[in-house]
């Protein structure tokens, strides 16, 4: 049994696989993973990805069932998926999602830390749900966390502050960096991690909470690098200005 509470129960503690459905797509959903069914994050982001019309490649963090990675690549026909997640339990989740859907010979699921367990690759895009909960917000006294633990909390958002520096290493030239992000997580940190290594977040799409007027429930953010144009008189570079 876990020796913390995780956020709202939106852990399956099913005893057996549970099946559900999203945008036609039919999803078996493991004991202690994240539960896209009391928690409508995923499908929002799954959403707002496919609305970026992406191609080629993804790398999709803390991949939980899969729902986000594989509808994405199912809806938007990309060529392949490659995810990660910390959880062992959420790895043979998107595995055995993967071949349910068809999709086996375009995806590769590995277990480990952010990219520490992907083999060197480039992608078009990258992107990660990111846990919301930094060590602040946890109780006293739990100094380690398990696996499934970690994908609930990024104690220091030193998870985070990996996928952001270590990004670049991974996308081709031009590719995008996404982030998804909720109500809870400490923004203005997320926003000094993501601009000391250069990039500036850009809200692509959000979700309203209903019972708390403007507050955002749910934000998909494009982390994107300043681009630098030639000036007319010849090699000069113009001051960097963020892309928008």
């Amino acid at each position: 049994m876990l020796d913390i509470q995780l956020p709202n129960c939106q852990v399956n503690t099913a005893q057996d696989s549970d099946i559900f459905t999203h945008d036609g797509l039919n999803f078996a959903l493991h004991p202690y993973v994240f539960s896209p069914k009391k928690n409508d994050s995923s499908a929002f982001f799954a959403q707002g990805l496919i609305s970026q019309n992406l191609t080629g490649s993804l790398i999709e963090i803390g991949s939980g069932c899969g729902l986000v990675g594989l509808t994405v690549t199912e809806k938007c026909r990309l060529t392949s998926l490659t995810a990660t997640d910390i959880n062992p339990f959420a790895v043979l989740c998107t595995r055995e999602n993967s071949e349910r859907l068809g999709l086996g010979d375009r995806v590769s699921v590995y277990e480990g830390d952010v990219y520490d367990p992907i083999p060197a690759q480039k992608a078009h895009a990258i992107f990660w749900n990111a846990p919301w909960v930094s060590r602040g917000r946890l109780k006293q006294g739990h100094v380690e966390l398990t696996r499934v633990q970690r994908s609930f909390f990024d104690p220091g958002y030193q998870g985070l502050k990996k996928y952001i520096s270590l990004a670049r290493d991974y996308l081709v030239p031009d590719g995008r960096l996404f982030l998804g992000f909720g109500k809870g997580a400490n923004t203005d940190g997320m926003f000094h991690i993501a601009r000391e290594h250069g990039y500036e977040p850009c809200v692509i799409r959000k979700k309203q909470d209903e019972t708390k007027g403007n507050v955002s429930k749910f934000i998909l953010y494009e982390l994107k690098r300043p681009s630098t144009k030639k000036t007319q008189r010849g090699n000069l570079l113009e001051t960097p200005a963020f892309a928008g």
